[in-house]
């Protein structure tokens, strides 16, 4: 199979090298399969694993601050931490949700930041129904669902939504 002459052509490469003290992987399981296969020797000392804990923060470029800013924070009722004129932080949950518009010059942008571009799923903990309830008070148009996806945890049901600028807003019950 493809996968098995894959698996193959990379032990060869990794026993020429063998020689190598220090090696580099983000691939957790290939890490894993190459110890197991004899090819790493020491897998806990030799092989460095980046080690992601959580995520703190997640940033979204959008066309107007105010009205984001309003979307998330009474649509979601998410408190509001500080303000300036290009960023505003807010509180979801353990992490923050920081809005910014493509005039923010006082710090690391990405490359081309776009308002619209995003997609993220957030976590209620009220039932969906009363979600659905609640949004629909606010006008919000739910595009679709209720859907059963996996998520992080496990099954969940989602429901999907727009916000302002158009970025894709999936909220799940576990």
């Amino acid at each position: 199979s493809p996968n098995n002459k894959n698996k193959k052509k990379t032990i060869r490469i990794f026993q020429n090298f063998q020689k190598i003290r220090m090696v580099f992987f983000k691939d957790r399981d290939l890490c894993h399969s190459l110890f197991r296969l004899g090819v790493i020797k020491k897998y806990k000392s030799e092989v460095i694993i980046l080690k992601i804990k959580r995520l703190d923060h997640i940033v979204l470029t959008v066309s107007d601050l105010a009205k984001a800013t309003r979307f998330y924070h009474e649509v979601f009722d998410m408190p509001i931490l500080e303000e300036s004129e290009t960023v505003v932080t807010l509180r979801c949950g353990h992490q923050l949700l920081k809005l910014q518009t493509t005039a923010r010059k006082d710090a690391l942008v990405a490359k081309t930041p776009t308002s619209g571009s995003a997609d993220l799923c957030l976590v209620t903990g009220d039932a969906l129904a009363d979600d659905i309830n609640h949004l629909k008070s606010y006008f919000v148009e739910i595009i679709a669902g209720p859907v059963t996806k996996s998520g992080a945890n496990g099954q969940m049901t989602s429901i999907y939504l727009n916000d302002p600028d158009g970025n894709l807003i999936e909220i799940s019950e576990y």
